[in-house]
């Protein structure tokens, strides 16, 4: 009896292993992340040279624009430029050169080293996981991620439905905390997104006002994508910002959203 007890307890914890490893496994399957923080690496060298008053070789700047998230962020201006017919948006290698080389850089270059190496130290995967709770089954998180140098200050989403991309400008009031849950917000877009054509099919079948009425639902992503970042409802979704981030949330809130 005993032997027979001890062969059931032992099979039980098999199972368990295998069901926690298959579950493992259908996760990763579903989340694809790459942190690549190679454009950021190369200019704070570059900027590591001009502080050192040594010469920056061609070889310098060939090395950071064939960096991905470079190649990437100049082909996503470009587009944009031609899309919305405005050359200031779009930039060459001169343009960004100058940029490198400003005294307005050269002055942030030791926060932006201490801000970069702080986002590195960030786990993405955990929040990937954790953002997959607040997705359809179906969804897939596939997403490469570039924390960049860049004149414009702004972050964003590119290419959602082909290789979605987020480029997040690296800013020193930024902590590692922020960088994850800001991350984590993307990401649940990117996992929506991955939807799309699933749900342009589902939606296909319905009348010209209802289908108009559920393509306009998906408005409600960024109330679950804040959701989804924060992790539940019980927590402040903003538990990561600055006190200068609440102050300005706040005064842009109409005073009946003031709790």
């Amino acid at each position: 009896m005993r032997t027979r007890r001890f062969g059931l307890c032992v099979l039980w914890c098999l199972l368990r292993i295998f069901a926690v490893a298959f579950a493992q496994t259908a996760a990763n399957d579903h989340i694809q992340l790459t942190l690549d923080t190679s454009e950021a690496d190369q200019v704070l060298a570059i900027l590591a040279l001009r502080q050192a008053q040594k010469p920056i070789a061609d070889m310098q700047w060939q090395k950071l624009f064939a960096t991905p998230p470079y190649q990437r962020l100049k082909q996503r201006e470009k587009k944009i430029g031609e899309q919305f017919h405005d050359t200031s948006v779009a930039f060459s290698d001169e343009d960004f050169k100058k940029f490198v080389l400003s005294g307005h850089l050269l002055q942030r270059a030791p926060r932006l080293r201490e801000t970069l190496e702080h986002w590195k130290q960030a786990d993405l995967h955990p929040s990937a996981h954790h953002v997959l709770a607040y997705l359809p089954e179906q969804a897939v998180i596939r997403a490469k991620v570039y924390p960049v140098i860049k004149p414009g200050r702004n972050s964003l989403v590119w290419e959602l439905s082909s290789d979605p991309t987020i480029f997040l400008y690296l800013d020193p009031e930024v902590t590692r905390g922020k960088f994850e849950n800001n991350v984590a917000h993307e990401l649940h877009h990117i996992g929506l997104g991955s939807l799309g054509p699933v749900y342009t099919q589902k939606i296909a079948v319905l009348s010209d006002r209802a289908r108009s009425v559920a393509g306009w639902m998906d408005g409600f992503g960024e109330g679950l994508a804040v959701l989804a970042a924060a992790g539940g409802v019980d927590i402040d979704p903003h538990a990561a910002s600055t006190a200068q981030d609440h102050i300005a949330r706040g005064a842009n809130w109409p005073a009946s959203t003031m709790t």
